[in-house]
């Protein structure tokens, strides 16, 4: 996969999973104003103690939804990945039984 899809899909998984989780966990903040702030001045939109946690499980969840979708991508890579590398072997050792032959024929 592009990485630069897999970082797409990954930011629209992040945004959406944090759009679903604040309303869930506070209605003292909306989403599009988190959004807009960021995770670094989540302190200043937070009057309470109570709220700040909220928003900060919000993030967390979030953030565990694209590692979720970073797993999944790896997991499904890894197969191919280590045919590649099979594949690579079979094709090395056919190449050294072949100069085998070859230098043993020479010295005859």
């Amino acid at each position: 996969m592009n990485r630069s899809i897999a970082i797409a899909i990954g930011q629209s998984l992040f945004v959406n999973g944090l759009v679903e989780e604040i309303p869930k966990r506070t209605d003292a903040v909306s989403s599009a104003a988190v959004l807009k702030v960021g995770p670094t001045a989540l302190t200043l939109l937070a009057k309470t103690p109570a709220i700040l946690r909220a928003l900060r499980d919000a993030y967390s969840e979030a953030i565990q939804r694209t590692m979720y979708f970073s797993l999944a991508t790896a997991c499904v890579a890894l197969p191919f990945a280590l045919g590649m590398q099979w594949l690579n072997v079979k094709k090395v050792a056919k190449e050294k039984e072949k100069e085998k032959v070859q230098g043993s024929e020479g010295t005859e």
